[in-house]
């Protein structure tokens, strides 16, 4: 499942869809990550910064600020599921409690500084919101293009019924016509 961020797509990391290679914002780092995460077969597994750094990029908010599983798998760099070291498993309850505390510090710190110390992503946030409505505009022009092709369509086959309707009704005038001068004979 993807959700709309400020900055970029933001990605459930436990239900990535198979299709994530194809994403055009990708980096080769971003790329490199998920074949990994994946499981794919035969690829290296990325180092440990650049786990975290693809992890606190694309991840869902929740899933940053409530580690759970899935950051358990970026610390510990195993491939599969299961396999969690204890040493992992107190790193996160070490720092589950920092990082809401460090995110909270960022923010007041860039409130105090009126700004200047806030990142461009939580500046993005704040005041530019998400930036679903692009796609919803799209999604938008094209749901009403489909509307205007239903209608015209529906216009034409009501001309088509009017016509035939006029024709047969032409005909029965005709008809009235021609019994009106035959009743005058």
């Amino acid at each position: 499942v993807i959700t709309k961020n400020a900055e970029m797509d933001r990605i459930d990391f436990s239900k990535v869809p198979p299709n994530i290679f194809k994403r055009e914002d990708f980096t080769e780092e971003d790329i490199c990550f998920f074949y990994w995460w994946r499981q794919n077969k035969d690829v290296y597994r990325p180092s440990f910064s650049s786990r975290l750094r693809v992890f606190f990029r694309r991840a869902e908010i929740s899933q940053i600020l409530l580690p759970g599983l899935e950051f358990e798998r970026v610390i510990s760099g195993e491939r599969e599921k299961v396999n969690r070291t204890h040493g992992t498993r107190l790193f996160l309850f070490i720092l589950f409690p920092i990082i809401p505390i460090v995110l909270t510090a960022l923010f007041l710190l860039g409130f105090f500084s009126l700004g200047l110390f806030w990142p461009r992503w939580l500046k993005r946030y704040l005041f530019f919101g998400p930036l679903e409505k692009v796609s919803l505009l799209e999604d938008d022009v094209k749901d009403t293009k489909d509307k205007i092709d239903e209608m015209q369509s529906k216009i034409e086959d009501m001309q088509e019924s009017l016509d035939s309707l006029l024709a047969s009704r032409g005909g029965l005038e005709k008809r009235s016509k021609k019994r009106a001068q035959d009743d005058d004979l």
